[in-house]
């Protein structure tokens, strides 16, 4: 079995961190499993590419953001490097960047 964990930090309109970390059935390599960071959980999904339910999106080695070709919404991620997660208390500035039919913004892939 492939399981894909995740920790995750949202500031909603509360202003109040909240931390989580959550396991999740990645193994298919067909079907995606969406995970919502409002709703701190999976969410049932229909039409990814035409729904704003989700945020994050796993198939086995595969991670999308709901944003470009990968949905209507409009997340996009940042790679940081050398900073450890504890560290981050608000959205970092940087250059984020969403899926493309080129690239996928966090990982695609099987390796």
């Amino acid at each position: 079995m492939f399981i894909c964990t995740i920790v995750f930090r949202v500031v909603p309109a509360d202003a109040k961190l909240h931390s989580a970390t959550v396991t999740i059935d990645a193994t298919s390599r067909e079907a995606w499993t969406f995970f919502s960071l409002s709703a701190g959980e999976p969410v049932e999904v229909e039409d990814h590419t035409s729904l704003t339910d989700w945020d994050l999106g796993f198939q086995r080695t595969k991670v999308i953001v709901n944003a470009g070709v990968s949905g209507p919404g409009t997340g996009s991620a940042l790679a940081l490097d050398d900073v450890q997660f504890e560290e981050i208390v608000e959205a970092p500035e940087g250059d984020y960047v969403t899926d493309t039919n080129q690239i996928a913004t966090i990982a695609r892939g099987d390796g």
